[in-house]
């Protein structure tokens, strides 16, 4: 039915970007402490300059890189168009003036190791610039500074921050709904979409949810033509082929 992953190789280096209001950068020092103070992360050693900062761990890198202007916000715009967790984010997204660049290297135990580190980066990066929220590029996520910090507190529990990892899509044709994930590919693993679901939005939400994290949690991947579920009263069709609304192939999953 499931079979275990391989240990993941791809990439060596996940980015994310604080957003910021203003040009100010952010106090290496007071950076450093909170990796370790906030978050327990052991620091080795670091360098610095004026506008970046390498911090050394145990088995990987952390870079922080400050650029006091803007990029092109032509992405970022595509995605404050689908970032129903930003209330405001068209007219915040104006305000933008200059952004931190934070990037972790080194894949030892794996994307989810690295993105766990990379999000502790970000909170502590969010807790002393003027930011007005995150922009992961990989995973066309675009969160406020608020819910990133809250959905970040996870990770203190031993738990997943999978809204900051992965953006779960969420639609409705004439009579049904529609919802899919886009991001589980970076972590090793096929995307899900399911198509015309009777089941309401709320349900869809949590089904896509819940099934994400333990595939993420358990390091595991659905195969072609398996049935998942509690009981054989309760079990769903999954099918490996072309995606509909995503790029590729995916998981098709029939709730």
């Amino acid at each position: 039915m499931i079979s275990n992953t391989q240990s993941l190789e791809n990439d060596h280096v996940v980015i994310g970007m604080v957003l910021l209001e203003d040009t100010m950068g952010f106090d290496s020092q007071k950076l450093v402490r909170a990796l370790q103070e906030d978050w327990q992360l052991e620091v080795q050693s670091f360098e610095q300059d004026e506008n970046a900062l390498v911090v050394a761990l145990e088995e990987h890198n952390l870079v922080f890189g400050h650029i006091p202007s803007k990029v092109s916000t032509e992405e970022i715009e595509l995605c404050a168009e689908i970032a129903y967790f930003w209330e405001n984010v068209q007219e915040d997204i104006e305000r933008y003036q200059g952004h931190v660049v934070v990037s972790v290297l080194g894949n030892y135990g794996g994307k989810v190791k690295q993105y766990s580190i990379l999000t502790k980066a970000i909170a502590s990066v969010l807790h002393q610039t003027n930011a007005l929220g995150v922009y992961m590029h990989t995973q066309t996520l675009l969160l406020p500074k608020e819910v990133f910090l809250n959905e970040a507190k996870s990770l203190l529990e031993n738990r997943l921050p999978l809204y900051n990892w992965v953006y779960f899509g969420l639609g409705r044709t004439e009579e049904k709904h529609f919802g899919y994930t886009f991001g589980l590919q970076e972590f090793g693993y096929p995307e899900f979409e399911v198509l015309d679901s009777g089941r309401s939005m709320e349900e869809l939400t949590h089904f896509l949810y819940d099934l994400t994290y333990y595939v993420m949690q358990s390091n595991v991947i659905l195969e072609d033509g398996v049935s998942i579920g509690s009981c054989a009263e309760q079990t769903v069709k999954v099918e490996y082929s072309e995606g509909v609304r995503l790029e590729g192939k995916t998981l098709k999953l029939a709730y």
